[in-house]
């Protein structure tokens, strides 16, 4: 089993990230998946072609592209010892943590980092609303 595993949707940024795992000689240890997450599974517009700003596409981007997406529980089932959880996902951080009950429940699990921009507001969500989600994750 490897020992990280990376969601990334953007075909160009999967890429690179591809090159820089290759590059460093860790393909035995990364499990790379070309998809988004999020609550369900489904399909879900990406905008594209602004590199680190892409971003789930709202009514006005233009140069988007839909993308599968999956949740992070139905995703990650069969890894039962994850330990720590990187989350950038520019403003999605609800909808992720909607689909990760089960594993932000799992004892395992011991630190959640999560990059946050306050551009939460173009899904509408408040800028600290996955910061406040409790109940079930605790």
């Amino acid at each position: 089993m490897n020992a990280y595993v990376s969601f990334e949707p953007v075909p160009a940024t999967f890429a690179a990230i591809q090159e820089n795992v290759r590059l460093n000689d860790l393909s035995g240890h990364v499990d790379l998946r070309p998809v988004a997450v999020g609550a369900a599974q489904g399909t879900m517009r990406m905008t594209m072609g602004y590199d680190t700003g892409n971003h789930v596409a709202t009514a006005g981007d233009d140069q988007t592209a839909d993308v599968p997406i999956v949740s992070l529980d139905d995703a990650t089932g069969d890894i039962a010892s994850t330990c720590l959880l990187k989350i950038d996902v520019e403003g999605f951080e609800t909808e992720l943590l909607s689909g990760a009950r089960g594993i932000i429940g799992n004892p395992m699990l011991l630190a959640v980092l999560m990059e946050t921009n306050q551009s939460g507001d173009a899904y509408g969500e408040r800028g600290d609303t996955a910061h406040q989600q409790r109940g079930p994750f605790v």
